[in-house]
């Protein structure tokens, strides 16, 4: 639970770049987050999904949402 408490304000700033759709600022918060809360397997997602739309180009305006295709 420390680590959550030590890292709250990167992933916050993570969580928000990402649904602005700043996904190459999400990968980085996202990244600081793993460095200090490896386990962390939100910011592991986030951090993979960032990494991943940061290399797209987008074909229609961001909206912040994510199409689960898989369970």
């Amino acid at each position: 639970m420390l680590d959550k408490a030590r890292t709250l304000e990167e992933f916050t700033t993570g969580v928000d770049a990402f649904t602005a759709g700043d996904f190459a600022l999400a990968a980085e918060r996202f990244a600081r987050v793993l460095d200090v809360a490896p386990d962390d397997a939100t910011a592991a997602y986030f951090a993979d999904q960032a990494a991943s739309f940061a290399t797209l180009i987008p074909t229609t305006p961001w909206d912040g949402r994510i199409r689960m295709d898989v369970k």
